[in-house]
């Protein structure tokens, strides 16, 4: 329901018939009340559609509609579709062929009208009804008229390669009956081939040497899957992971190439004056208006060419690779959901409730399952996330739909990703029964492509020449090889399209009660083919579990470690000690206490044992352990294999100081320094990772298994002591430390038992220390014998020489006088004895 207003002036016209006939396109809009100053110019275009069928027709109503037709209006054109065929469940297709018609519209696509598409019940032909509607905006469904052929040779893409050109070989038709290796080389003798791998094999050794050493663990999908994911530079393979679905990417356009699908709208009164919209099923169709002005060398690719047959019944697999679970809603109020995978696609239900993941947020699931179904009766796939409940039924987290037919009917090829390197053994092993070359010549043959030639390490494909940017792989087929290349860059050809590279796509969980509300995403990837034609291999991506190991670190020495103390004698001395944790700080291991170290220099000759699980496919610690009392399943948690070393001050009465940390990966651990003096801190490197002998190179300690040498410990520069030569940014170099780091595994490290600390077995010796590196308090006669008595016994020495002195004049002073009186008093005596005798 809509108003109009309109102000209208009638006058009469005085005008022959003959002048009327001779009106122009303006006078005519003139008439109708457009001045020729805003009247638009008009132009032919042509509407050309391809009826594909009706589609989700869930409305009870639409589903006992036994024929139907779409007709299509657009201003006053109309195109009206066949009578639809047999219904397959929910859907029903329209008999196949083009229909076409012209219609004159403006040049500016911003005034054409909107384009209706109606659905109408043909099954009473007396009585012909309309079911419902949907309205498209026709300027988006216009196409450009400019020749693409032009503008795809001006931007071609180069990439360079070192390969001796050979003579041109172009890929016959039928190469799957001939050996790879007779199309991709032309040795002249076994001498240049032999020559040819050799530099292969050195210019890979240089490239690796100054990186980061190759694991030889085992190597699976997941390898790949992490190194994407944390976008490492030390694998050569990975794979693209989209933050997004995969029908949402720019380059893919929703996978409408084939046909554009428009929701059918049916308008419902419930009550007197409100009036609702439902949205009953959607009709699939393809839709082109193009202009009739066209330039001569356009060359338009028909579109018979890339549609198989639709109008009977197609088998097809679905194979759902799903990855794994990311940020998932909690359904649960005392721990996390227990979640589960369940697919739904046609008439076949998979319930994986025996796989749950216990008790996580984003488990990682890794299952692969293998689904079949009919076209277009099984259009949509439904996977949801269930949280599986012991006392009550499962409950939803959330659900997502995808569309099977979009995806086996596209140009892009999403039913199966193009890696980015062809190889025929390892993890990144191409999968697909076709080959890269019978690929390409089969996408050429399809779509009108010239077939591609090779000449040296370059290959030309529809007058496009590609060449790789890094070296081929001597040991892998080069005409794969480049194939493939060309596979990728195929939207770089002549009226080329991009392919699907290998992914994996995340995917928007919703509930239907939470509308708009995401709780969580679900990664995945999905392939199609039909049974009888050539697929691609199944692939195991179940994840592995991670493995037992333990670390042995040795806490030799230390050296230059910074003084933060002084005794009561004003002398610089620190008390040092040695704290590392691997997995969480709760689990720090601590060495003895080197006291009074006046140089810096602490001896220790201390073991730690740190038992871990490790994850090769990720390179993550793997705990395991039950987050609150109440919960009944362990949560498993992830760390990166990260050592903390610190040094630390020994304080009796107050906190304890801290010195120093360092933090060293084991997966990329930097090479130590062979001597303290060698050890130093890189300039360019601000952060408290251990840079060892500084020489840039780092290595694997799951691969090299054993290191030795001396890492620099970084601390806060406002510490006295700290040199400020070594100041970088607020952090300098306050220490350097003598470790020894052994991986073993679970296996090993039983057969070969260590003791902790100087434990036996294989006890280590006790350090060197000076005689005065022990506990005051513990030792209070040692520690006047060692640490008072030497400073203070010429003093002392000098105190009872006073004293004794001292005493000496004071029994002087005090003695001298009563010696004389004693002596005056008896020579008295004895002259008055005199005297009275006398």
């Amino acid at each position: 329901m809509a108003e109009i207003l309109v102000a209208c002036n009638i006058f009469e016209g005085k005008t022959s018939l003959e002048e009327r006939d001779e009106r122009n396109e303006t006078e005519r809009l003139l008439v109708h009340g457009l001045p020729p100053e805003i009247a638009p110019a008009l132009r032919t275009y042509r509407i050309r559609v391809l009826f594909v069928g009706l589609r989700q027709m869930h409305v009870p109503r639409c589903r006992t509609t036994k024929k139907s037709r779409v007709l299509i209006t657009l201003g006053d054109a109309s195109i009206m579709s066949g009578l639809s065929g047999t219904a397959y469940g929910s859907s029903a297709n329209f008999p196949e062929g083009y229909e076409n018609c012209s219609v004159r519209l403006p040049v500016n696509p911003n005034y054409w009208p909107w384009m209706i598409l109606k659905h109408i019940d043909c099954t009473d032909e007396k009585r012909v009804k309309t079911i419902g509607n949907a309205i498209v905006n026709a300027s988006e469904l216009l196409v450009d008229s400019t020749d693409s052929s032009k503008s795809a040779t001006r931007e071609s893409t180069i990439i360079e390669i070192t390969q001796e050109d050979a003579d041109g070989t172009q890929l016959p038709w039928n190469v799957a009956n001939q050996h790879p290796l007779n199309i991709a080389y032309h040795w002249t003798n076994a001498r240049d081939m032999i020559k040819k791998q050799v530099e292969t094999l050195n210019a890979t050794a240089r490239k690796s040497s100054n990186s980061v050493e190759t694991e030889n663990l085992e190597l699976t999908w997941w390898t790949k899957f992490y190194n994407s994911q944390q976008l490492r530079n030390s694998q050569k393979h990975s794979l693209e992971i989209y933050d997004k679905e995969l029908e949402n990417v720019p380059e893919f356009s929703g996978f409408k190439d084939w046909s554009g699908n428009y929701p059918l709208q049916k308008v419902k009164r419930r009550k007197k004056t409100a009036f609702v919209k439902q949205v009953y099923g959607a009709v699939k169709c393809q839709i082109q208006i193009s202009s009739l002005a066209k330039t001569p060398n356009q060359t338009a690719i028909p579109l018979e060419r890339q549609l198989s047959p639709i109008s009977n019944l197609l088998e097809i697999v679905v194979i759902v690779y799903v990855v794994q679970a990311l940020n998932l809603t909690s359904r649960d109020i005392m721990s996390e959901s227990d979640a589960y995978i369940v697919l739904s696609y046609g008439n076949q239900r998979v319930r994986d409730r025996a796989f749950y993941i216990p008790n996580q947020a984003s488990p990682v699931f890794g299952r692969r399952f293998e689904m079949r179904g009919m076209l277009p009766r099984d259009q949509i796939l439904h996977l949801s996330v269930y949280d599986r409940d012991f006392a009550s039924s499962d409950d939803l987290i959330g659900s997502t739909t995808i569309d099977i037919e979009d995806r086996f009917r596209s140009k892009h090829l999403p039913s199966f990703g193009l890696p980015r390197h062809y190889s025929s053994r390892g993890y990144n092993k191409w999968r697909h029964q076709l080959k890269p070359s019978e690929m390409l010549l089969k996408i050429c043959e399809q779509h009108g492509v010239e077939k591609p030639r090779i000449k040296g390490g370059k290959i030309t494909v529809g007058g496009q020449e590609f060449e790789a940017d890094v070296s081929l792989d001597g040991n892998e087929c080069q005409t794969e090889q480049l194939c493939l290349l060309a596979l990728n860059n195929l939207k770089h050809v002549a009226n080329g399209f991009p392919l699907t590279p290998e992914h994996v796509e995340t995917r928007s969980l919703y509930h239907p009660r939470r509308s708009g509300i995401e709780q969580g995403k679900v990664q995945l990837w999905i392939e199609l083919y039909r049974p009888d034609e050539p697929h691609p291999l199944p692939l195991d991506i179940t994840p592995q579990p991670p493995k037992p190991h333990e670390l042995r670190l040795i806490v030799w020495n230390t050296a230059d470690v910074m003084l933060n103390e002084r005794n009561i004698f004003g002398t610089e001395m620190s008390d040092i000690y040695v704290k590392c944790w691997l997995q969480e700080f709760t689990e720090a291991q601590y060495t003895d206490v080197h006291y009074r170290s006046l140089t810096g220099e602490g001896n220790f000759n201390w073991r730690m044992v740190f038992p871990f699980r490790y994850s090769p496919a990720d390179g993550m610690l793997v705990i395991r352990r039950r987050k609150a009392f109440y919960e009944q399943y362990d949560t498993e948690l992830k760390y990166p294999p990260v050592l903390t070393v610190q040094i630390w001050d020994n304080d009796a009465f107050s906190a304890d100081d801290f010195l120093g940390t360092m933090e060293l990966d084991l997966t990329r651990l930097p090479v130590p320094a062979s001597s303290p003096d060698a050890c130093k801190q890189l300039p360019q490197s601000l952060s408290l990772t251990g840079s060892g002998s500084g020489t840039g190179s780092l290595l694997n300690l799951f691969v090299r298994r054993r290191v030795r040498g001396w890492f620099p410990v970084h601390g806060s520069s406002n510490a006295s002591g700290s040199d400020a030569t070594d100041q970088h940014g607020g952090v300098s170099l306050t220490g350097k430390i003598d470790l020894e780091l052994e991986i073993l595994s679970h296996e090993d490290a039983t057969q070969n038992p260590v003791g902790v600390g100087r434990k036996p077995p294989q006890n280590l010796p006790e350090p060197l220390r000076p005689e005065v590196s022990f506990n005051w308090l513990r030792q209070p006669a040692k520690t006047f014998n060692k640490l008072l008595w030497p400073r203070v016994r010429k003093s002392f020495i000098w105190i009872g020489m006073v004293v004794l002195l001292c005493l000496l004049i004071y029994g002087l002073v005090v003695n001298v006088p009563t010696v004389f009186m004693v002596r005056s008093l008896e020579q008295r005596r004895s002259f008055e004895s005199v005297s009275s005798e006398g």
